[in-house]
């Protein structure tokens, strides 16, 4: 036999499925339209002796790989008050994330520097 959970859960997880559906749209849409702009900038500023790249560097917590990490992270409330820890973690995140970005390497390649520790 399953268990019945009250009804009230079962309301709140469907507006909670729909507003994660639309904040998903939004976000994707948002995407497309910076890489449509960041496309037509670098149209605009390139010449034919001097070609500009635009490098879109995206990084995200969902693309933590530990699943440890990635709850961590998602259990930080929006606010404007962390913890010291939260910070901390937060940073390193940050510099991992890009360490692993392909697009943040190619940039460095490009620009012929090395990868900060």
């Amino acid at each position: 036999m399953q268990e019945r959970r009250p009804r009230r859960d079962v309301v709140a997880e469907t507006i909670s499925a729909m507003s994660n559906i639309q904040i998903s749209r939004y976000n994707d849409a948002t995407q497309v339209l910076v890489d449509k702009s960041l496309e037509r900038w670098e149209e605009l500023m390139s010449t034919p002796g001097n070609p500009v790249t635009v490098y879109n560097v995206k990084v995200g917590l969902i693309d933590i790989l530990q699943p440890e990490d990635q709850s961590f992270f998602n259990q930080i409330p929006t606010s404007f008050s962390l913890s010291e820890e939260q910070v901390d973690r937060l940073i390193e995140a940050g510099r991992e994330l890009l360490r692993n970005n392909p697009d943040y390497q190619r940039l460095l390649a490009d620009l012929g520097g090395v990868q900060p520790l």
